[in-house]
């Protein structure tokens, strides 16, 4: 790594939220853009991992804005006392084996960097940047 570089890196995790009535849009720090929404590669989970502390909105959908914005729409404005949880919807056991539950989302960004020891199906494991699990108040606390 170059002396200008070091210590710049930032991992997949919402800079800023704007709520505007109904919608939230999270600006994020991105490593490589774009985010992407991927319920595969690990699993899927309840609104991909975005819920709210205390419950006062239901996330109705969620979409990529401009690659480095998860937009989420609510079905009526979350009460500005919320706080946006990311991570914390998963309810699935981890394996029949192993019944622990595991905070999951399911955002990632396109890092084309792949291992060079582990692989998948015959494949380079991809090195993918996962969205940090986050606690963020709608408003200023």
């Amino acid at each position: 790594m170059t002396p200008a570089r070091k210590g710049t890196w930032t991992g997949l995790k919402i800079k800023s939220v704007t709520l505007t009535d109904n919608i939230a849009d999270l600006l994020c720090d991105v490593p490589f853009a774009p985010i992407v929404i991927d319920a595969d590669f690990i699993a899927d989970c309840l609104n991909k991992g975005v819920g709210l502390e205390n419950n006062s909105a239901t996330v109705q959908s969620i979409t990529i804005v401009d690659g480095n914005i998860i937009r989420v729409v609510f079905d009526q404005a979350p009460a500005a006392t919320d706080a946006l949880l990311m991570g914390f919807t998963n309810t699935a056991e981890h394996s029949p084996e192993n019944d622990s539950v595991y905070p999951l989302t399911c955002f990632r960004d396109s890092s084309p960097r792949v291992s060079r020891w582990v692989t998948r199906n015959g494949s380079p494991f991809p090195l993918y940047n996962w969205m940090c699990l986050d606690r963020i108040p709608l408003t200023q606390e």
